[in-house]
């Protein structure tokens, strides 16, 4: 991997729109996954910004075989300040993830920032056992979420919207984690 291709890589990572995402996405797919991936390794090592960060964990979402390698450096993404650096990190957790990173991933369920949180929650009904099933549990209960304003609605009684329904404290993760996960919950 030459110190140009990353540059190439690093500039093709900054896109904003969907066309300039598909043009970078093509590029990657002429370099090739191991050299693509050897470049994303360089880039996490000594991010420039935070959106680069971003990127680089959306296009690995779109990828499929191994990412093992981008684990590690997703669960270290889990503590950044930037909460949309978190939120990816916790996508990319979710496809590629173990039971090992769960862990990891409670303590975003009391994160300030409700996308985060809500999607920790996403990701623990895959990668989480009976003990992250007892904690998300715990969390629905408890008061963490009470300046929600859909979390309150839930908890009135009153129908939340579909986007939080999983959420919903007066209904237990358990069956739902069962019936999300292949195996069920033992």
């Amino acid at each position: 991997m030459t110190a140009e291709e990353v540059a190439q890589v690093r500039n093709n990572l900054m896109w904003i729109d969907p066309q300039d995402k598909a043009a970078a996405h093509a590029k990657f797919e002429k370099l090739g996954t191991r050299r693509l991936y050897a470049a994303f390794e360089v880039i996490l090592d000594d991010p420039r910004e935070d959106q680069e960060t971003v990127c680089l964990f959306s296009t690995l979402l779109s990828h499929e075989g191994d990412r093992s390698r981008f684990v590690k450096p997703a669960v270290s993404r889990l503590a950044h300040p930037n909460p949309s650096v978190r939120t990816v990190a916790l996508m990319l957790l979710e496809k590629i993830g173990t039971q090992n990173e769960a862990t990891a991933v409670v303590a975003l369920l009391s994160d300030r920032d409700r996308t985060v949180a809500e999607e920790a929650a996403r990701a623990l009904v895959k990668l989480g056992g009976p003990n992250e099933v007892v904690a998300m549990d715990a969390w629905l209960q408890g008061d963490c979420r009470s300046d929600d304003p859909k979390f309150r609605r839930a908890r009135a009684g009153v129908p939340a919207p579909a986007s939080c329904a999983s959420l919903q404290p007066n209904r237990t993760l358990t069956a739902h984690c069962r019936s999300q996960r292949p195996g069920g919950v033992t």
